[in-house]
């Protein structure tokens, strides 16, 4: 395995984990109180919960991939297009299937931190140094 599929290899395990942050289930077994769930079965708290946590793991991600210099333009592209193959879909997914529980409560800016839009420029700037 060359070096660059090491480190894509590594980037996309990194994904999964955000991705499995993103995830939402149905409330069943998680302690949601009954007030606390909408109608489509999703606790209003968790996703506040899931958006809170892929914000502080991708604002920590940023501040350590933006330091990483990749001198290998091409290297750079292509690990840079397959992270966002992998996390802007998803993060697309999350926000029209669950950013209205949010976007219609106090403070969504606190929980929907970025547009998929602004995420994609903040990856633009990973592996630059």
């Amino acid at each position: 395995m060359g070096k660059g599929q090491c480190i894509i290899g590594d980037w996309m395990y990194i994904c999964i984990i955000i991705l499995q942050t993103l995830t939402v289930q149905a409330t069943g077994g998680t302690g949601s109180s009954p007030s606390n769930v909408n109608k489509s079965g999703v606790s209003r708290t968790m996703i506040k919960e899931r958006f809170k946590s892929f914000n502080i793991q991708f604002e920590e991600l940023h501040a350590k991939q933006s330091q990483w210099a990749i001198p290998d333009q091409e290297l750079q592209d292509n690990l840079r297009l397959s992270v966002a193959e992998v996390l802007l879909p998803a993060y697309r997914s999350f926000i029209n299937r669950f950013g209205h529980h949010v976007q219609h409560g106090k403070n969504p800016h606190k929980y929907i931190k970025y547009s998929a839009e602004g995420l994609e420029q903040l990856l633009s700037q990973f592996f630059r140094g």
